[in-house]
């Protein structure tokens, strides 16, 4: 980061319903929003997929049911601000939410089936219930029932593993044929409304950076997406919003090595060139362009140099796209932050040797 970039901190606006920041102030939301989903912290939790690594959305992380002090209250406030302002400028970041949280933050009604999305396991274990008891004759049902369920009585499994009955009482109350079909009706109302102390208070934050019934003309798709950017990095799409010379031989290589990352080292390319680790939906009121500078004077096997707040890479001449994929890949793994106690010249490439080319005022 250039000394100068650094000044750059205010929100500016580049069109009606656009904004856009500064490098180093986008870096900080970023790194706040990937912060939330620490361990350490009360608000997120893994989602019963994210903690069994079985079905989808295996990345996602859900409102912890058991915050609920004045503190809490306030951080998840605070945590809406920060989700207000991703949709409301598309500054793509780092949510990792599943279907059910964006129908809730428009009010939707949630069903069983969306279950399956953060709690597939009880989901199956509801769906065979209903099977077989649509299926099975009662004595039937009551024998079979403990090979689906052990202990199966009136309460359920939070998602941050607290035990809740489904009604009072519930520890005693035993599941039947008979009452099989309320139980399921139940266990859906209680994991489906588990968070929804804690998702009024992240709405009260959201208001406060736009108001609410704008979101009602948008599917929660459309939301997620305003959010979150697409889920992937496209090469087209990168190539779409970069200026540099289409013919430039450094200029090809660039995008055939990009063509090779994956999608991870994509989003760590975008973070170490621009301060967030994903396109947003909208690229067309950009402030800054993606910019590739071929630098003849740099040392032709230093390691490239960034400017977040212009979206801006500096590049050497190098003789291949080998050297030049070895290079960005020990940049964009090493060089992760923003920091300007070290330059290009202070960090090793993967060979122990030290860049040549960048000086003290780069990351």
């Amino acid at each position: 980061m250039n000394n100068t970039d650094s000044q750059m901190f205010s929100v500016s606006f580049a069109g009606e319903g656009s904004i856009d920041v500064g490098g180093p102030f986008r870096e900080t939301l970023s790194n706040v929003v990937d912060e939330l989903e620490d361990v350490h912290l009360p608000l997120l939790i893994k989602t019963a997929n994210h903690r069994n690594d079985h079905g989808s959305s295996r990345e996602c992380f859900t409102l912890n049911p058991a915050s609920i002090t004045p503190t809490h209250s306030e951080l998840f406030t605070f945590m809406g601000y920060f989700l207000g302002f991703s949709i409301r400028s598309q500054s793509a970041m780092n949510w990792h939410f599943p279907p059910i949280f964006w129908k809730q933050l428009l009010g939707l009604p949630g069903t069983m089936s969306d279950l399956l999305d953060f709690d597939a396991y009880s989901w199956q274990i509801l769906t065979d219930i209903k099977k077989q008891g649509a299926a099975l004759a009662p004595e039937e049902f009551d024998a079979v029932l403990s090979d689906l369920l052990e202990d199966a009585t009136f309460q359920t499994y939070l998602s941050n593993g607290t035990v809740v009955e489904l009604c009072p009482g519930g520890k005693e109350i035993p599941v039947t044929h008979a009452n099989h079909k309320e139980f399921i009706e139940l266990v859906t109302k209680v994991k489906l409304a588990e968070c929804a102390k804690q998702m009024e208070w992240v709405k009260q934050g959201v208001s406060y950076v736009l108001d609410m019934s704008v979101l009602s003309f948008l599917t929660w798709e459309d939301v997620e997406l305003r959010a979150c950017g697409p889920k992937d990095i496209q090469t087209a799409a990168l190539r779409a919003i970069t200026d540099g010379e289409e013919n430039d031989r450094w200029f090809k290589m660039f995008f055939e090595m990009f063509e090779t990352l994956s999608q991870q080292e994509r989003r760590k390319y975008l973070k170490f060139v621009w301060g967030r680790s994903k396109l947003p939906l909208d690229t067309s009121q950009l402030e800054y362009r993606h910019r590739i500078c071929v630098l003849s004077h740099i040392n032709k096997d230093s390691l490239p140099e960034a400017h977040t707040c212009f979206f801006q890479l500096d590049i050497p001449q190098y003789e291949n796209i080998e050297i030049m994929t070895k290079r960005v890949k020990t940049a964009i793994e090493l060089c992760g932050e923003i920091d300007t106690d070290y330059g290009a010249g202070n960090i090793a490439d993967e060979d122990g040797n030290r860049g040549e080319g960048g000086d003290d005022d780069y990351y």
